[in-house]
């Protein structure tokens, strides 16, 4: 697709329950980063705006190009930059150390049969995922630090902050549907809007927490992952 485009912006809030409170003793006590992104069920700001949010506009006509060849994801503070990944199929994730610690990147949910090393002030380290699906990205020095990857057959998506924030542009007009998914939860929803060419639609979604409901499919979350590290291949 070449023609027209509009684009759409907005934030993602959360309602319910706070967040649970996750186990940390895995993490180091000097892992402070870590401790953070990974000490509760989902991440939050201001306002109850949250993070790691997957927003995906789907349901226009035409294919869309990535405009790049790679996602950075970055290393610091023993713990990964985000909760969630979003790439488009072709392109990679580059990890980067920002600090002083080497990480080693595994792409569970394909085979991965050597371990590559992210090192401070080196070029990035490419991860190319196979297909499109979902995958999850960790370290294997420490396995705590994990986050979801979604591998899109369209680039109109993005990922938000701690400030809720997400902004989509190049969307062809008319009418679309724009989801968001919490992976960590399981929360979606999804909004109905027109774009029009040349304009920003601003949409507001908001997602629920049960932290009963979630407590109580935790041990089930681990098998899963369980599940999904014994498809990688030694």
């Amino acid at each position: 697709y070449d023609g027209p485009t509009g684009k759409v912006r907005g934030h993602v809030t959360m309602t319910g329950d706070p967040p649970s409170a996750m186990p940390v003793h895995e993490i180091p006590a000097e892992c402070a980063g870590a401790r953070e992104m990974f000490g509760v069920a989902y991440r939050q700001g201001m306002n109850r705006r949250v993070a790691d949010v997957l927003v995906a506009v789907t349901g226009y006509d035409g294919y869309v190009p990535p405009l790049s060849d790679a996602v950075v994801v970055e290393g610091r503070d023993c713990a990964w930059s985000t909760r969630t990944v979003a790439l488009t199929y072709g392109q990679r994730i580059d990890v980067v150390s920002k600090d002083r610690n080497t990480y080693v990147p595994e792409l569970l949910g394909q085979p991965w049969p050597v371990q590559l090393l992210a090192t401070p002030g080196r070029a990035p380290l490419p991860v190319s995922p196979l297909k499109v699906g979902q995958y999850m990205l960790i370290d294997a020095m420490r396995l705590y630090s994990k986050a979801d990857v979604y591998v899109l057959a369209y680039p109109t998506a993005a990922v938000t902050g701690l400030d809720g924030s997400f902004e989509i542009d190049r969307i062809p007009p008319g009418k679309v549907t724009v989801n968001a998914l919490l992976p960590i939860t399981g929360a979606v929803t999804e909004q109905s809007i027109t774009v029009e060419a040349g304009k920003t639609t601003e949409v507001e979604l908001t997602l629920s927490f049960d932290a009963a409901a979630f407590d109580a499919e935790a041990s089930k979350r681990a098998e899963a992952e369980e599940k999904l590290r014994s498809r990688k291949t030694p």
